[in-house]
């Protein structure tokens, strides 16, 4: 391995390592960034170690191959005066909110597939919610001319007058974590990611580091049928709720914080039609 690729395997091992969380496996390493050869798991292993005696990471006792990052930074929590006021009560297509509560700070993750609805699902949220909240929307894929289109559809249904909507729409589609407003209610429609997708969620993080009060609703590609979106589970590290969206049918896959102890509801169902591109009707 000549001494380029050696330096540049190194860098995107480092990397790989800063931006992730929690526990993870050198096999994780390995898939992510296509480490196959031997002569590249050896450099692993070296890299890895310098990283254990810099006190960067830890092995976990008991477990071969597995690590942690290391975190010395601390912040106290004032819970003694925590408000529980300041619940956030959004409203949801198909009554969410019945099911889980939403706090400050929190991220919601929308995963869907081609065609599922997940722009029309955020848009009826704001509907929905923009006379109680300071709304920003982030779009990778509408203009000004296009949006309007879209929003001219919910006139057509009976859902909202085109002049009745109130929200800021932004048009961006990268480095979110510069703009995010941390005290309002942030729909990153969509955030894209073409290649190192083990990368998201360290793009989810700093978006999550920007938050005060306000919350943060990431919208992420998915494949059709699969339960996880793109990145897998790092794009949930994060997340709070995780909706999973395939044409007509939408699961909540994660729920963090039950709006009801004795319901549960991991993996429930909605399925509906979508029409026009606005209206959600529940079958």
């Amino acid at each position: 391995m000549d001494i380029q690729r050696v330096e540049t395997l190194s860098s995107l091992i480092r990397q790989w390592v800063s931006e992730t969380e929690g526990r993870f496996t050198t096999r994780e390493i390995d898939s992510d960034l296509g480490i196959e050869t031997r002569e590249g798991k050896g450099l692993r292993r070296a890299v890895i170690k310098q990283l254990c005696d810099k006190g960067t990471i830890r092995r976990l006792p008991n477990a071969i191959g597995v690590y942690r990052r290391v975190d010395a930074d601390i912040k106290l929590l004032n819970w003694r005066i925590a408000d529980p006021s300041k619940i956030i009560k959004l409203k949801f297509t198909f009554g969410i909110e019945e099911y889980v509560e939403i706090y400050p700070k929190n991220i919601i993750i929308i995963g869907g597939s081609k065609d599922a609805g997940k722009t029309a699902y955020v848009l009826n949220l704001i509907a929905l919610n923009m006379y109680e909240f300071d709304i920003w929307y982030f779009s990778s894929e509408s203009g000004d001319l296009e949006l309007k289109k879209r929003l001219l559809r919910f006139q057509q249904e009976g859902i909202v007058g085109l002049d009745q909507w109130r929200f800021n729409a932004v048009e961006r589609s990268r480095d979110f974590a510069d703009i995010i407003k941390p005290n309002a209610v942030n729909i990153i429609d969509y955030l894209e990611i073409y290649e190192n997708f083990y990368e998201i969620g360290g793009l989810i993080n700093d978006i999550y580091e920007q938050l005060r009060d306000g919350i943060a609703i990431i919208v992420l590609q998915k494949n059709p049928g699969l339960e996880l979106p793109l990145g897998k589970g790092r794009g949930l590290e994060k997340a709070r709720l995780y909706l999973a969206m395939d044409p007509g049918e939408l699961t909540i896959r994660v729920a963090k914080n039950r709006a009801r102890d004795t319901v549960n509801p991991m993996g429930k169902k909605f399925t509906y039609k979508l029409i026009q591109g606005a209206k959600f009707i529940e079958t």
